[in-house]
């Protein structure tokens, strides 16, 4: 849990709505009582996985927690072991990046786990599949909120201005605020609130359509894609694809690291793929 929380994408403040509000009750009474597993679906960049965080963040829970960032890397053998040779476990694991591909057997595998081992999968939400929670936009009400741990002097009106043109998702508003302190006043917030159109700032100011650096380049591509292939078998994608931008195979492993390290890109197995996707969207107008 420590390791997990150290993520910079989690340095902000946590406010909630409604419906991360109840999962967050819900997660809680399953630990204490037991049940199936839950699932949490959502969009990219939408909050699902800090929710999950906040869920667990309680004393006597976070102590028993073990987060697996992708399900993809997900050992079998692990829940042998717990079924078989640590009978009384009891605990919390969290699964992230948990796919509909990925839903069934991970439950399967959770069916015969201790009754005191409660299991929390988290994923993108694809093709039909239904999750326990659906992690929405945040609504203005809050994102303001969230602005406001970034930005503490801004008036309360352009808090909202600003909130209300970032698409619901906490996580854009990081990204603006980090990209504010890394370039050293070449971007203000008040940049963002005195545009009508997140696209227009995202592609003017953060990544310029004739920016001729790597990752601004590696960026716009994985865009082009809901995800892209990067490495085993799949790796041809990524290199096609990013040499359509005229950038080496090397340097645009290198660039992809930069933009993970950002909190703008996340693997999920093999892939890669562009968070927040109001992000993505902004980049392939």
């Amino acid at each position: 849990y420590d390791h997990w929380r150290e993520n910079r994408n989690f340095r902000n403040e946590f406010f909630p709505d409604r419906t991360r509000s109840d999962l967050i009750d819900e997660v809680r009474r399953r630990v204490r009582d037991g049940g199936e597993p839950i699932t949490v679906l959502g969009r990219a960049g939408m909050g699902k996985t800090r929710a999950a965080l906040e869920a667990v963040s309680a004393d006597g829970i976070r102590q028993r927690v073990l987060y697996l960032a992708d399900a993809e890397s997900l050992d079998p053998q692990f829940f042998w072991f717990l079924s078989n040779e640590v009978p009384g476990a009891a605990g919390v694991l969290v699964i992230d990046e948990c796919t509909a591909a990925q839903y069934r057997r991970v439950k399967d595998l959770a069916a015969g786990l201790p009754p005191e081992v409660a299991v929390v999968l988290v994923g993108p939400r694809e093709y039909d599949a239904i999750g326990d929670y659906e992690i929405g936009e945040l609504p203005v009400a809050e994102l303001t909120k969230v602005v406001g741990d970034f930005a503490g002097a801004m008036p309360e009106p352009q808090r909202e201005a600003i909130a209300a043109r970032c698409g619901g998702s906490p996580k854009l508003v990081a990204y603006v605020s980090e990209e504010i302190g890394r370039r050293g006043g070449e971007v203000a917030w008040e940049d963002l609130e005195r545009v009508q159109d997140v696209a227009n700032f995202v592609n003017e100011r953060l990544f310029p359509i004739g920016g001729s650096d790597a990752p601004s380049k590696v960026m716009r591509a994985l865009c082009l894609f809901t995800r892209l292939g990067w490495r085993d078998e799949v790796e041809p994608e990524g290199r096609n694809a990013t040499g359509f931008f005229g950038v080496d195979w090397t340097e645009a492993k290198l660039a992809a690291n930069v933009l993970v390290g950002r909190g703008v890109v996340s693997r999920r197995g093999r892939y890669l793929y562009p968070t927040p996707d109001i992000l993505a969207n902004s980049l392939t107008r």
